[in-house]
């Protein structure tokens, strides 16, 4: 059986999807998983309105689906939409799609961002801590998981030596002092 020819709309998603792996280049089949959303939204004759939207959407619910931490900021910042326009096209795409879309995991977040700036197993175990207390306080409804892990951490890192400032905080994540 050949492979159907995309439609114009669908060729420039997979434009843009391929220009958004060459600049992330997180795990290769990441763009492979897009591709598959891709598919899957011509098949089912949604309409792509905005090519580059959906490509960074797509790539966005890929990575969320393989478990990828990824910001979103960082996605727009390689494509032509905005954060906003990648969240609402994703949830339009996940509805039509039918798709549960996990959120990025404050644990895998801190455990990562822990190692990064090469931080003591204390500092990371009372910084799961705090974040699993607040989980179950339900305090991160509502608020980004990004945010969430960088306080966590600044409260966690606050008591030790040397303490890390809101601003190296806020920079490893990529949030403001003020989200903090």
């Amino acid at each position: 059986m050949g492979r159907r020819k995309p439609t114009e709309s669908e060729g420039a998603v997979l434009e843009n999807l391929a220009s958004i792996q060459q600049a992330l280049n997180p795990e290769a089949n990441i763009q492979q998983y897009s591709e598959l959303l891709v598919s899957e939204l011509t098949a089912q004759e949604l309409q792509i309105r905005f090519p580059a939207r959906t490509a960074a959407a797509c790539y966005l619910i890929a990575c969320r689906l393989r478990e990828i931490p990824i910001r979103v900021t960082r996605i727009a910042d390689t494509s032509a939409a905005t954060k906003s326009e990648i969240l609402t096209e994703m949830q339009r795409v996940s509805d039509a799609l039918d798709l549960g879309i996990p959120n990025d995991d404050p644990t895998v977040i801190l455990e990562e961002a822990c190692e990064d700036l090469s931080l003591s197993a204390d500092i990371e175990v009372r910084a799961q801590q705090i974040a699993q207390l607040g989980v179950e306080a339900g305090v991160t409804s509502g608020v980004s998981p990004y945010s969430y892990a960088a306080a966590v951490l600044y409260l966690a890192s606050s008591a030790a030596e040397p303490d890390l400032s809101q601003a190296d905080i806020g920079e490893q994540f990529g949030v403001s002092t003020a989200s903090l």
